[in-house]
């Protein structure tokens, strides 16, 4: 939730002099754009994660309470992962939303030619 919340608001926009078409410029701009969308993403979400992840390892025996002194008293716990997230979220999003709005480009060229 938080990409698609974030995607609309963090478009970057690409100087028309910087591609030679607009297809390419609509590409870029929304691989760039749901990259930064992702890495916010996975950021925000790490931390839930881990306290998801330390329930499920302790079997759901530790409180909510105990999990969040635990993180308290040693911060970097929190962001346990968030490498290799940084690595795989973003791309992932980058792919998504550059084939999505493609994808519809595609589809609104279409329905101006029959139009």
């Amino acid at each position: 939730m938080v990409c698609i919340t974030t995607y609309p608001q963090s478009r970057v926009r690409v100087p028309p002099a910087w591609g030679a078409s607009s297809g390419l410029r609509n590409t870029v701009e929304s691989f760039v754009s749901g990259a930064g969308a992702g890495m916010f993403a996975a950021v925000v979400t790490t931390p839930v994660d881990v306290i998801k992840t330390i329930r499920q390892q302790v079997g759901g025996t530790t409180s909510y309470a105990t999990i969040l002194r635990t993180l308290r008293d040693s911060p970097a716990v929190a962001f346990a992962g968030l490498g290799p997230r940084l690595v795989r979220i973003p791309v992932g999003m980058a792919t998504m939303m550059a084939a999505l709005e493609h994808t519809k480009r595609s589809f609104e060229q279409r329905r101006q030619q029959r139009g």
